[in-house]
């Protein structure tokens, strides 16, 4: 069973995340090259690899009562970024999705970070939310909208085939406290570095400068491959603070 939507104990499941470097201890000694080839193959069997994408179980901060992860922004328009932070859930205007769900002992998914449902709203209450720069950019750019990726069909066959398997396989492995699953959409998806200052996440599209060895893979994707059964691709990195310590962008505070 999937759940779409956030619920009474949202942030609590939020909190009790692994921080960044709990998970990449974790991935350290949990997961193998064969892990993502077991993992990856699921993706590419059910044909959901332009749907869903493997993502590192993490929060980078703690969330208050009250409150959700929600992304605004789009790495496919002129400003190019993202941005996820802390809304107040009963101010939202309109309805809200998961992007990123863990899996439970019992084989459910709970949503952990949200995106706005319709793509075409701009609301009202991202003026009063997001810092004075992005208001700014909403009124001055028609371009940039509400985080949004293709809606998914969660009553379709393939993919009720998929969550059932994936779940069972990852907590087999026992990896649900290292994995989760994100929705993706490849027809405007752009490779990106993720850094949080204090309780933001911003995420910009990778360039040619960046050096993916000095960050963290965070996110993946998987596709069939001319000389690989299953090439895996990463999709988004954390970056790292300027001292190489990354702590401060990762501190867990409220």
């Amino acid at each position: 069973m999937i759940l779409t939507r956030p619920s009474f104990d949202t942030v609590a499941r939020f909190n009790e995340l692994p921080s960044l470097w709990e998970a990449i201890e974790a991935r350290k000694k949990q997961v193998t090259e064969e892990t993502f080839k077991t993992l990856g193959q699921l993706f590419v069997d059910y044909h959901i690899e332009n749907i869903f994408g493997l993502a590192l179980l993490h929060n980078h901060f703690l969330l208050e009562e009250g409150e959700i992860l929600l992304g605004t922004g789009s790495l496919s328009d002129e400003q190019q970024k993202v941005i996820s932070q802390p809304i107040k859930s009963d101010k939202l205007t309109s309805p809200v999705q998961g992007s990123n769900w863990r899996i439970t002992p019992d084989n459910l998914y709970v949503p952990y970070e949200f995106r706005l449902e319709d793509d075409h709203k701009v609301n009202s209450y991202l003026l009063s939310y997001f810092d004075f720069n992005l208001i700014l950019t909403f009124h001055s750019n028609s371009s940039l909208h509400p985080l949004y990726l293709k809606k998914i069909d969660f009553s379709s066959s393939e993919i009720q085939s998929f969550l059932e398997e994936f779940s069972r396989k990852l907590n087999e492995l026992d990896l649900a406290n290292v994995f989760a699953i994100c929705a993706i959409d490849t027809d405007s998806f752009l490779p990106g570095i993720e850094k949080t200052e204090e309780r933001k996440n911003i995420t910009v599209p990778l360039t040619d400068s960046d050096k993916p060895d000095d960050q963290f893979e965070a996110v993946w994707n998987f596709k069939h491959g001319p000389k690989k059964p299953i090439e895996r691709g990463c999709s988004n990195y954390c970056q790292p603070f300027e001292n190489g310590k990354h702590g401060k962008f990762h501190r867990r505070t409220k």
